[in-house]
C-alpha cells in the first residue's frame, strides 16, 4: 500500500510550490504595499442604499460591471427577491441596481465573464441546494436603468443536485461556442 499515491503527492507538490510562490510575493512586497486600509460602511448609516429584498444573503461578487474606473459588487439573496442586486460607484456614492427582481434560490458565489463576447463582464450564479440550474444575466452596458432588470438566461437544467457551497466556474475555448465548466468541491464537470 503506498503511503502517498501519485495523485496526491502531485497535489501537495503543486500546494508547496504555490505557498513558497505567494511567500516570496509577500516578501518582495514593500511594506507599504501591504497595508490595507479598510473602510466600514454600511446602509444602516446612509453610507450604501438599503439593499431590500432577503435577510438571507447568499453570495456577494465584486467585479467591474460598467467599466469605470471603480469596482461595484452584486449582492445574491435566497429567501425573497430581489434575487440579485448590483451595487455600482457611481460620483461619491453608491447607487441600487436590481438585476433580477424575482425569487430564486441562489447559491453562496458567482462569476463575472463576458459570456457574449459583447466586451462587457456578464454575472453567472447558479440554484442552492433546493434548486438544479445554472444561470447567466446579460450585462446591458452601457444602458444601466435601476429598475429594469437583465436578461436572464439558462446554462444548465437539470443537473444533480449538490448541498456544496463552493462552486467555481471555468470558460474554455475562448472561440465560439464557449463551453463552461462548473465545479462543485473537486469534481469538475462541463455543464454547457
Amino acid at each position: 500500500m503506498k503511503i502517498w499515491p501519485d495523485r496526491r503527492k502531485n497535489c501537495a507538490l503543486a500546494a508547496a510550490a504555490l505557498s513558497c510562490a505567494f511567500a516570496a510575493l509577500v516578501l518582495s512586497t514593500s511594506d507599504a504595499a501591504r497595508e490595507i486600509k479598510w473602510l466600514h460602511l454600511s446602509s444602516r448609516n446612509g453610507d450604501l442604499p438599503n439593499p431590500g429584498g432577503s435577510n438571507e444573503q447568499t453570495g456577494l461578487l465584486v467585479a467591474n460591471l460598467d467599466k469605470s474606473t471603480t469596482t461595484g459588487f452584486v449582492i445574491s439573496y435566497r429567501v425573497n427577491g430581489p434575487a440579485l442586486v448590483w451595487f455600482r460607484r457611481v460620483g461619491n456614492g453608491w447607487s441600487r441596481y436590481v438585476i433580477y427582481r424575482d425569487f430564486l434560490t441562489i447559491e453562496a458565489g458567482g462569476a463575472a465573464y463576458d459570456i457574449d463576447g459583447d466586451g462587457d463582464l456578464d454575472i453567472v450564479f447558479g440554484g442552492d441546494s433546493q434548486n438544479n440550474e445554472l444561470w447567466w444575466w446579460e450585462n446591458p452596458y452601457p444602458n444601466f436603468d435601476p429598475n429594469i432588470p437583465w436578461k436572464r438566461h439558462i446554462i444548465k437544467k437539470g443537473w444533480s443536485r449538490s448541498p456544496s457551497a463552493r462552486r467555481r466556474l471555468a470558460f474554455v475555448k475562448p472561440s465560439a461556442p464557449r463551453k463552461a465548466i462548473s465545479s462543485c468541491n473537486s469534481c469538475w464537470r462541463q455543464r454547457y
